[in-house]
């Protein structure tokens, strides 16, 4: 699957349009290459109530996966990078989550 695109909402400035991705429960990465202390995933979910798993990342602070339940409709979450982000492979600078189903989409946001 394609990564999710992070997009950037700058402070005062005009709004930032955005589409979620639909997830793929094989593992959807998704760009966290900003600061993670200013970033959200979104998610929506139009399907029943669910799960999305955080895949545990490949650096120095990776301990284990995460799992968080998801409600229907829209909800938003946000994580440490350096315990699920990939330092490297093919998935360098992306978290991958694991929906329980691809009626969960995503999208990724940094404030600026």
């Amino acid at each position: 699957m394609a990564t999710v695109t992070r997009k950037v909402v700058k402070m005062d400035e005009a709004p930032v349009g955005f589409t979620f991705t639909a997830g793929v429960t094989a593992g959807s990465p998704l760009d966290f290459q900003g600061r993670d202390d200013k970033t959200l995933i979104l998610l929506n979910n139009t399907g029943s109530a669910g799960t999305i798993k955080l895949k545990m990342g490949n650096g120095i602070q990776a301990v284990a996966d995460v799992t968080y339940d998801v409600p229907v409709g829209f909800s938003a979450v946000a994580v440490s990078s350096g315990a699920y982000k990939k330092t490297k492979g093919d998935n360098k600078g992306n978290v991958v989550v694991e929906p329980s189903a691809t009626t969960i989409a995503f999208a990724v946001i940094e404030i600026d």
